[in-house]
């Protein structure tokens, strides 16, 4: 079984601006208020996530840059084939008033258990969502999102 959160949020920013953002991890630490990003945005790069929050065994996390797909798509592989593989992507999707940030965190379900419950990790991993969303939008130089975020929490078998 898979948890997927998704956290989504309009931003009053072309599509290419979040996208340059995104996609420099040198200045990841300039607006990112959780992380660091050691390597370069390459599909199939393997990268460093630098989190200085985190317990000491999670700080720096290695993942493998799974989909690059210009101005649309940016995903992060983490884990092993032993334990199961989770994902975090920042897709991008064009609209009227800038563009849609769609953030989303599929893990096996045994993370769960072992970040404080199920209903806790996912309602951390949308305020996480939600604080990286609003100091992008910070970064970009827009006073706020176009809309209201939303956030969806599903699991599947």
């Amino acid at each position: 079984m898979i948890i997927t959160v998704t956290f989504e949020t309009e931003i009053r920013a072309p599509v290419a601006a979040v996208w340059a953002s995104l996609v420099d991890f040198d200045h990841w630490r300039d607006w990112h208020p959780h992380r660091q990003i050691i390597g370069k945005a390459e599909r199939g790069a393997r990268v460093a996530h630098l989190v200085a929050n985190a317990h000491p065994l999670r700080r720096k996390t290695p993942a493998r840059i799974d989909v690059l797909e210009a101005q649309a798509c940016l995903s992060f592989r983490f884990g092993r084939w032993l334990t199961g593989y989770s994902y975090e992507r920042l897709r991008l999707e064009p609209t009227a008033g800038g563009t849609r940030l769609i953030q989303v965190a599929e893990v096996p379900s045994w993370v769960g258990p072992l970040n404080g419950g199920r209903a806790r990790y996912e309602a951390s991993v949308q305020q996480a969502y939600g604080q990286v969303a609003t100091a992008l939008v910070r970064h970009l130089g827009v006073t706020r999102p176009a809309r209201r975020p939303i956030s969806h929490v599903r699991s599947r078998l």
